[in-house]
């Protein structure tokens, strides 16, 4: 017990000089563009003025991917955050927390008629936690995506949504407000079904902005030790000390920590008023990586492999502004 209790304690230190490092200096200057499109809070301020955000996903097997995602987007900042899901996953999302609103609507029919409404009030969207691979959901995915697309409302897709989107990339070719989170695996399907091939092993940078590229500058975030980002016009990685604990969930934490700053960048900048490279869901990406990788490591700094996403969720508060301010 003594050689495990000093192995333990040997992990800890050597993960704690990890996360003694900061943002390295290449990447400054994008932080700084971020912490200029975060509202500062106003007394003159009204609910919704700091963006309303609808996550689409949630089905009878997961009802907490959907949950962490709207939480997060509410802890990150925004004021309201609306689900849409399986009606047979609603009673259980509404219980988790009276703070979202939730529409048990993820069917033909009522789907429709909630989106007629919600689209003139949300300012971004994710689209796949816990949605499930239900062949009857892609068409519905496929409707939200279309109407979404033609009212230029940013989105975050993820998890299934990139499951259901893989074999049709030509869907989303062009569609610069979006931003894709693949993991390895997903990246790697993803970047097979538009490439037409695997992706080289070694050159992660440039494997993801050529797929950006190819997607005519959709933002890519490929999520891993080092999270990548490109729009396929730069890269910027992602390297903020973390933890080595990986919880189920944390990457639905960062789709809506990530929604709401995509409301907020575009609030702030038109795509003018940006350099290209830059773009709102660029800076969007990395602040809302930066903001996950804190969140972890504070959580693993009490709780170490005992560490959950809920915990996490816990951090948002701390890490948004030891960040952001």
């Amino acid at each position: 017990m003594v050689g495990f209790t000093d192995a333990m304690h040997s992990a800890a230190s050597q993960v704690q000089q990890l996360f003694s490092s900061s943002i390295k200096s290449s990447n400054r200057s994008v932080m700084r563009m971020v912490k200029q499109c975060v509202p500062q809070m106003s007394y003159e301020m009204h609910k919704g003025t700091c963006g309303r955000v609808c996550v689409i996903g949630g089905s009878f097997e997961y009802t907490g991917a959907p949950y962490f995602s709207a939480i997060s987007a509410v802890k990150t900042g925004a004021d309201l955050a609306f689900v849409v899901c399986d009606p047979s996953a609603a009673p259980v999302i509404k219980s988790y927390s009276p703070e979202l609103i939730v529409y048990p609507s993820l069917e033909d029919g009522p789907f429709q008629t909630v989106l007629d409404s919600l689209f003139g009030r949300i300012h971004a969207a994710v689209l796949g936690p816990g949605l499930g691979r239900n062949p009857r959901v892609a068409k519905l995915v496929a409707a939200f995506f279309e109407k979404a697309r033609e009212r230029e409302l940013p989105m975050v897709i993820d998890a299934d949504g990139l499951h259901f989107f893989a074999e049709n990339p030509e869907l989303f070719r062009g569609y610069t407000r979006l931003i894709l989170t693949p993991n390895a695996v997903e990246f790697k399907r993803l970047y097979e079904a538009t490439i037409g091939k695997a992706p080289e092993e070694g050159d992660i940078e440039a494997a993801v902005m050529q797929l950006a590229q190819e997607l005519k500058n959709v933002t890519i975030v490929r999520k891993g030790f080092r999270d990548t980002i490109s729009n396929g016009l730069s890269v910027v990685q992602c390297d903020l000390p973390n933890s080595p604990r990986r919880c189920g969930g944390q990457g639905d934490l960062l789709t809506g920590a990530m929604a709401t700053f995509l409301h907020w960048t575009y609030d702030r900048f038109s795509d003018k008023e940006v350099e290209n490279s830059y773009a709102a869901p660029v800076l969007s990406a990395f602040a809302a990586c930066c903001l996950t990788r804190e969140c972890n490591r504070l959580a693993f700094q009490k709780l170490s492999r005992s560490t959950t996403t809920s915990d996490m969720i816990c951090e948002i508060q701390t890490a948004f502004n030891s960040l952001f301010g």
